[in-house]
């Protein structure tokens, strides 16, 4: 059994969160893709069975986990990776409110990745470096740097294990930092010897390594 609360949470929660994507989005005039069922994706079978649908996560539970980092962390010395980014629109969120060193997003799938790079254009980014890619979870790997990972729920229990054990040496090397949201496979997380902060409400964890 686990040991982390996952509650549920009211519908005036809901409301507002989402209330506030709506407006975040109209503001900045990218295009938003609120569900993309994972039959949709343009990738293998293979690929697909392990996959989550694409959906944009709630910018407030952004800003939740980012306030559960320590106060002595400095963003622009670290490199934001959005794990599993979709069509960006988390990425550049992240890339409007806090100043990490760059901005990496990626995605296995080719036409969300078009959609990515469409926003960035549609975005006004400024100086900062950001970079959308096409790349599996499986067989990525990370920048030889501290990183700080955020993931939505991208994939199921196996594909975790395999981006993780991929990078492990390199995340605990580099003292890097999991943003997870709806963190369903964080009892895995949680037995690598990590140290976990958890917010039960909200679902959210901050995994340092």
């Amino acid at each position: 059994m686990s040991k982390f609360v996952h509650n549920n949470l009211e519908e005036q929660d809901r409301v507002k969160n989402e209330d506030f994507n709506r407006k975040w989005i109209l503001e900045k005039g990218v295009m938003n893709h609120q569900v993309i069922d994972v039959s949709n994706l343009c990738v293998s079978e293979q690929d697909k069975y392990d996959a989550n649908p694409f959906h944009v996560v709630w910018f407030k539970n952004i800003d939740r986990l980012m306030n559960m980092l320590s106060e002595n962390i400095r963003l622009k010395d670290i490199t934001f990776v959005d794990v599993g980014c979709g069509s960006g629109i988390s990425t550049l969120y992240v890339a409007d409110n806090y100043n990490f060193k760059k901005y990496i997003g990626f995605d296995f799938d080719p036409e969300l990745i078009k959609s990515a790079e469409l926003n960035r254009n549609l975005f006004k980014m400024g100086n900062k470096s950001l970079t959308f890619v096409q790349e599996n979870a499986r067989s990525y790997a990370l920048p030889n740097e501290k990183c700080l990972l955020f993931m939505f729920n991208p994939f199921g229990l196996e594909t975790m294990k395999i981006f993780i054990e991929n990078n492990l040496d390199l995340l605990r090397e580099t003292a890097s930092i999991i943003a997870y949201a709806n963190d369903l496979c964080i009892d895995y997380l949680d037995s690598l010897n990590t140290d976990v902060k958890r917010n039960e409400k909200f679902n959210l964890s901050l995994i340092r390594f």
